[in-house]
């Protein structure tokens, strides 16, 4: 909420949202090659499935706890001498994205909220295997200054992680009804 008019004011107009609103969303297709939707779709080519090898939730948890560590030693300071990265904890210009103002940790997703989305959206059709689907147990946000920034940033993720997805919520058709704009 404190960035949304800083948001909204440069997705229209500021530095870089012209090319940050022409950028395609990513998924995995063709065994493993991180593609925009558009040319997949002109080869007619389904995009890979991303889904958890575990299927046992207790298991899934646990692996998204450690999961959670790695992520936060990625992402955070280039030194970690200190205490650890607290949920709700933010650190300024982190080593994963050196454009950003700053990472937050929100802490890893919590059991209830993992059960209520594996049971309303992939229940119907996976029952007991709808917990291989949970891929965002483990999360971390980023926030940048306007969409230059952002840009920059985007890169030196893709450049520097295995990145299987990338969603980009600025382009035209992808904005929400209340205006958001953003990069998953």
């Amino acid at each position: 909420a404190p960035f949304r008019a800083d948001a909204q004011g440069s997705a229209n107009g500021g530095d870089g949202s012209a090319q940050l609103r022409a950028r395609s969303s990513q998924r995995l297709f063709m065994d493993g090659l991180l593609m925009d939707d558009v040319e997949a779709w002109q080869k007619q080519c389904e995009p890979d499935p991303i889904r958890q090898l575990e299927e046992d939730f207790n298991v899934l948890m646990e692996h998204a706890e450690a999961a959670h560590q790695v992520l936060l030693q990625a992402v955070g300071p280039r030194s970690r001498a200190g205490p650890e990265w607290r949920i709700g904890e933010r650190y300024d210009r982190p080593q994963a994205a050196r454009s950003a103002l700053f990472a937050m940790n929100p802490g890893v997703k919590s059991r209830s909220a993992a059960q209520m989305k594996a049971f309303v959206r992939y229940g119907p059709s996976e029952g007991p295997r709808r917990f291989r689907h949970l891929v965002d147990l483990s999360r971390v946000t980023i926030v940048f200054s306007d969409c230059a920034t952002l840009r920059s940033g985007l890169e030196q993720i893709l450049d520097e992680f295995e990145v299987v997805d990338v969603r980009n919520h600025y382009l035209p058709n992808a904005v929400g009804l209340i205006g958001e704009r953003y990069v998953q």
